[in-house]
């Protein structure tokens, strides 16, 4: 049997980027992938609900606000997804 006390595991790092300039800002733990499951996708009609849950899990995973960001763009789909992705070719 092993003492889990004296295991080391490596924790994942997520590398968070500034999203405009594409430049590095900082490195942190991932967040929690069981809070990440609860929160369901950003489709556009749904905003008002996503992005209550949105903060209350971020508060509950101690999320920073550049991990919301990354996380909701990473949840956008259909419509939303739609209108970032043309913002972003809109506004260089």
């Amino acid at each position: 049997m092993t003492d889990q006390s004296t295991m080391s595991e490596s924790v994942p790092v997520q590398q968070e980027n500034d999203i405009l300039s594409g430049h590095a800002v900082v490195s942190r733990p991932l967040p929690d992938r069981g809070l990440l499951s609860m929160l369901g996708n950003l489709k556009g009609s749904n905003y008002s609900e996503y992005f209550n849950a949105l903060d209350k899990i971020g508060k509950l995973g101690g999320w920073s606000n550049d991990q919301l960001l990354l996380i909701t763009q990473l949840k956008m789909e259909g419509p939303s997804r739609r209108f970032y992705e043309s913002s972003l070719k809109n506004n260089p």
